[in-house]
């Protein structure tokens, strides 16, 4: 298991925001064009299914959401905005705060995927 950190403050879509430039290692003076420009690279390329349902447990850690999201919900084609309205939106439950949450992926199963910068410490 590895514990990282994810943003829990504030409206719920800059959590969201947060969240993907954590992910993807994008700097705030960065977005949202270096998103945009990644999201172009995935969709493009193969977005490896490991990284795909590690970024499907992080959404549903961050937010709790009811049903949780499965891999198979959206894919690397699906824009910010229809991941925002159509997958989280709908199962949001009231939320607050930063807090860790833990995956069921090891430290270095995220250093493999070039993640190891989501978790804590490292």
């Amino acid at each position: 298991m590895a514990l990282i950190s994810v943003p829990s403050g504030g409206e719920w879509r800059q959590r969201f925001r947060a969240l993907e430039m954590r992910i993807f290692g994008i700097s705030p003076e960065d977005w949202p064009t270096a998103f945009f420009k990644t999201i172009k690279v995935i969709t493009n390329e193969h977005y490896p299914a490991d990284k795909h349902a590690l970024h499907i447990a992080l959404l549903n850690q961050t937010f709790g959401l009811v049903p949780a999201l499965n891999p198979g919900d959206f894919g690397a084609s699906a824009t910010l905005q229809d991941v925002q309205d159509d997958q989280v939106a709908p199962r949001l439950p009231f939320t607050g705060a930063t807090r860790q949450v833990d995956v069921d992926f090891t430290a270095q199963q995220l250093h493999d995927l070039r993640l190891s910068h989501l978790v804590e410490g490292e």
